[in-house]
Parts: C-alpha cells; sequence; structure tokens
C-alpha cells in the first residue's frame, strides 16, 4: 500500500501546525544531540547510582544495536586489558594424575622393541571442589570416683569430664567456619540468607534464615 501524501496529512489549523513544528524541533534537537555530542563525557553520580542496580546482570554484556557509545567504549577498554589465559597461581595445591601408553603403544611397530621413554607432557585445568558440611561431635571423656579408700576421704569430684572446646556461641551448632561462610557471603559477595538456605539445602542440611539472622546478630553483639 502507498504511503499517504505527508502534505496532504498535515493539519490546516496554524495552532495544530506550530505543536507539530514544535515538536519536530525537539526530535531533531535530541537527535544532534545524540550524533554530535562528546563520546568520552563522563557518567553523572546519579547515573553510576542507577546502574549499580544492575551491575550483576550487564556485566559483561554485549551492548545491543543502538546503546550509548560510552557504554560500548567501558566495554571495549575492559576487554583490551586481557592479555592471554593467565596462569594457574604457583601456591595452587597440585595433583598429578598420570595418564600412561598401553603396552602395545609402547611397542615399535617395526621391530618389536619398547620405545624409549621421553618423560611426560602436562597441562593444567582447575578443579572445584564444591562446599562440605559436616557434623563434628564433641566426646568428652569421663571417669567416675577411685575405689581406694582415700578417696572416699577425699574431697575430690566423684565424676571428671574433660573440658570442652571453646566456642564462639556456646550451645549453638554454628561454629566459627560456619558462621564465617555465611557472613562472608552476606557481606562481601552480597548472597541474602534465602539463597544460603538454599546452599545448605542442596548439600543436605536445612538452615533456616530466621537461624542465620539471629547468628548474626549474635555474633556482631559479641564482637562490639
Amino acid at each position: 500500500m502507498d504511503s499517504p501524501d505527508c502534505m496532504t496529512s498535515l493539519p490546516d489549523d496554524p495552532e495544530e501546525l506550530k505543536k507539530l513544528v514544535i515538536s519536530l524541533r525537539e526530535r531533531v534537537s535530541i537527535l544532534e544531540r545524540y550524533i554530535f555530542s562528546k563520546k568520552s563525557e563522563k557518567l553523572t553520580a546519579e547515573d553510576l547510582r542507577q546502574m549499580v542496580l544492575f551491575d550483576e546482570a550487564e556485566s559483561g554484556a554485549v551492548p545491543e544495536e543502538g546503546e550509548s557509545e560510552v557504554e560500548e567504549k567501558i566495554i571495549v577498554k575492559v576487554r583490551s586489558g586481557k592479555k592471554g589465559r593467565k596462569s594457574i597461581p604457583d601456591d595452587i595445591p597440585r595433583e598429578n594424575v598420570y595418564h600412561n601408553l598401553s603396552e602395545d603403544e609402547k611397542t615399535c611397530p617395526c621391530c618389536g622393541k619398547q620405545r624409549p621413554g621421553m618423560g611426560y607432557e602436562s597441562s593444567e585445568e582447575l578443579v572445584f571442589i564444591p562446599a562440605q558440611i559436616k557434623a563434628v561431635v564433641h566426646m568428652r571423656e569421663k571417669c567416675g570416683p577411685c575405689s581406694c579408700s582415700e578417696f572416699d576421704n577425699s574431697e575430690n569430684s566423684p565424676v571428671v569430664t574433660a573440658k570442652a572446646p571453646p566456642r564462639f556461641m556456646p550451645g549453638s551448632i554454628a561454629s566459627a567456619s560456619l558462621l564465617a561462610f555465611i557472613l562472608t557471603g552476606k557481606y562481601c559477595d552480597g548472597l541474602p540468607f534465602y539463597r544460603h538456605e538454599r546452599i545448605f539445602r542442596r548439600i543436605g542440611v536445612e538452615i533456616s534464615r530466621t537461624n542465620m539472622c539471629n547468628w548474626t546478630v549474635n555474633a556482631a553483639s559479641r564482637c562490639a
């Protein structure tokens, strides 16, 4: 279908024409600012505050067509800083897994003798060990009264029990390591308690967000 003639679609009322011209001027002005404005202008404080809300979802995203060149330049700058894959740090524990040739592979197909060894060719990969949780049962040894006559007349305690190890929260199932994991996830990694709750459930233990909240308050009061 042919488009209608733009001249015949213009309003006859002068006031309506004036409004249309003003609207078109605004559009042209916006387009000119987009095309000719400085591409290196810094983001305002308000822009940065708004970007924080989407930082997790948008990090590393490829800009869509029509996005500002400010975003494109930031992404290009980050990518240009990469200089190939970084090597695994030397202080990471290493486990050697040997993959040996079979006897047939080591045998010369021509004379049947065994080929001379040349050592091993190595390559590395990072292996992630998933989080594990366990219950530590503190078994405190107990001894009863001695059967000697002297003991009966002494003021010694009839039962002695080994001292319990010091605990950050006596009477709670939360160990120092468990609290450290929860607090680090919450305040360093921004991991809310309901996500912690799902993580613990996946590894077979139920820890409610209410308990974690109470532990956090208790830990803060003990550290104050």
